[in-house]
């Protein structure tokens, strides 16, 4: 039986352009606004994820241009990079948790997803760079790599476009944003006909997180977490 070639890794780099520029126009109107609020390390986390997108925007069209040399040669950047991204977005989170948590509902729910879709970012990327002479491997594990990136774009993008302007609660952006990552999620599977295990625990872990951000809410040992992770952060 001849293997189907899925849609989302025919020109890959239009559908993470795509990906990408959610994640941004999420960001930038509070990004904006709070600029001058802002830690140095919120400037250099949101420094490093532009260039995370940047990069895994142009690697694939390297690729098709047959400019491979300086694939490889930015691959090694991307690695550090990547490195810089995961240590950046930790500090953020630690440093972050127990202030947002404490304002309930929604926030909890996505810190929780969080530390489901950073260490699943980390997996992603490693196994991607030890399979980067494996290119259908490699492109994979990237590819999907920038899809757990999308959810805090796309959550900022839903709300100031959809609920802000109509005054509605903050709360009501969860759902959509899980929603959608779940469906592109499904429609990648489909595409593949389900074919990969990386794909299946991609789609497998968000789920979970999605589900379970919805016990967490209000429970005390999350708080407890949040905690001491703050006092860690200050000692």
């Amino acid at each position: 039986m001849k293997k189907r070639n899925s849609v989302f890794y025919h020109k890959p780099y239009r559908w993470i352009a795509l990906f990408s520029i959610i994640i941004i126009l999420g960001f930038l109107p509070s990004y904006a606004v709070s600029f001058y609020q802002l830690s140095n390390t919120h400037h250099w986390h949101g420094g490093l994820s532009l260039l995370w997108l940047i990069l895994l925007t142009l690697q694939p069209l390297l690729i098709e241009k047959g400019s491979r040399k300086l694939h490889r040669i930015l691959g090694w950047f991307g690695a550090g990079l990547a490195l810089l991204l995961v240590v950046s977005t930790s500090i953020l989170f630690i440093d972050t948790v127990q202030k947002n948590a404490a304002k309930g509902g929604v926030f909890q729910m996505v810190y929780w997803v969080d530390i489901f879709l950073l260490p699943l970012f980390i997996v992603l990327v490693t196994i991607g760079l030890v399979k980067r002479k494996q290119p259908d491997q490699h492109k994979r594990f990237m590819f999907l790599s920038v899809l757990v990136l999308l959810p805090p774009g796309l959550g900022r993008l839903i709300y100031t476009s959809f609920l802000f302007p109509f005054d509605l609660p903050m709360r009501y952006f969860y759902e959509p944003m899980m929603f959608i990552l779940l469906i592109v999620l499904w429609f990648v599977g489909r595409e593949e006909q389900w074919r990969y295990w990386q794909t299946q625990l991609v789609f497998s872990v968000v789920l979970l997180a999605t589900v379970s951000a919805y016990f967490i809410v209000d429970s005390d040992w999350f708080m407890n977490i949040a905690s001491a992770l703050a006092s860690w952060s200050k000692s």
